[in-house]
Formats: structure tokens, sequence, C-alpha cells
């Protein structure tokens, strides 16, 4: 049996250990709104609950859409500097250092966003981690997508 919700917090902690991040969230595409269905960090279990991307103050709102309306990846080693997103208020107020925002496609159409951050130290997000990520994110755009139409046909 097919556990939405189990699914998203192992995604979500598989995701952080191999990126190297501290925190992460997991954005996906319900009713034509992007939707935070979980916030994590590597040390405490993920919190599920929904909310609208515009009513999170825990993810920079300017990275998201970013990487909505591009749908290209986004890693910026020392996110508070980079001058294109240094006046998110997000990141002013964190000082976000290493930061990583990256679409989850499945034919080419956006399902979601997972975001990942981590304020101890710059580039975190290297190439090499970039790209078992991508791995990871193609197993998990099918896996998403499987569960939320057996979740469908549950209901």
């Amino acid at each position: 049996m097919i556990c939405f919700d189990q699914l998203i917090a192992t995604l979500m902690q598989v995701m952080i250990e191999n990126a190297g991040a501290e925190t992460g969230a997991l954005v996906l595409l319900e009713d034509n709104q992007l939707t935070v269905v979980a916030q994590c960090s590597g040390s405490r279990q993920c919190d599920l609950k929904k909310l609208a991307v515009a009513d999170c103050a825990t993810i920079p709102f300017s990275i998201i859409h970013s990487v909505e309306y591009t749908q290209e990846t986004l890693a910026l080693d020392d996110a508070v500097s980079e001058s294109s997103f240094s006046t998110d208020p997000y990141i002013q107020h964190h000082q976000t250092r290493s930061l990583l925002c990256m679409p989850i496609l499945k034919q080419n159409q956006l399902i979601g966003i997972l975001y990942l951050e981590n304020n101890l130290s710059t580039g975190v997000f290297t190439s090499d981690r970039l790209q078992v990520l991508k791995l990871l994110m193609t197993q998990a755009a099918i896996s998403l997508e499987n569960a939320r139409s057996y979740e469908h046909l549950k209901d």
C-alpha cells in the first residue's frame, strides 16, 4: 500500500541527506496552485501541513517563483550576496547561504519544486550532488504521481 505522506517524508529525508542540506521543502502543484506539502530538517520529522506558497514564511517566495517560471534548477553558493535575489525578505532575514531550488518535472510538465538550503556554509550544492539529486528527482516524480493517483482512486 502506498502512503502519500510517508512517501513525501521519506523522499525529503533522502534528498536532504544526499544534498548536504540542513532544511528543505517540497512544493507540489495542486489545483493549479503551488502548495508547500512538506517542510523538513535533517534532524527532525517533516511537517506535512499544506500551505500555499504565498502564505509560507519559511521559503523564499522569489526563488520558488523564478524556478516555477523558468523550470530550471537554481543553485546559489551564497544567496545573501547574489544581487538578483538578495532583496528577498526571507534571504535577508535568514542570511541564506547555500540554496538549491529544483523543478520536479514529469513529461516536461511541472508537478512540483524541491527547495533545499544550508546556512552553515557556502557552495554546498556541488555539481556532483546536483547530478545525484537529478537522478533521484526523476524517480521521485514518478513515485509522487503514482502515489497521488492511488490516493485519488482510494477517495
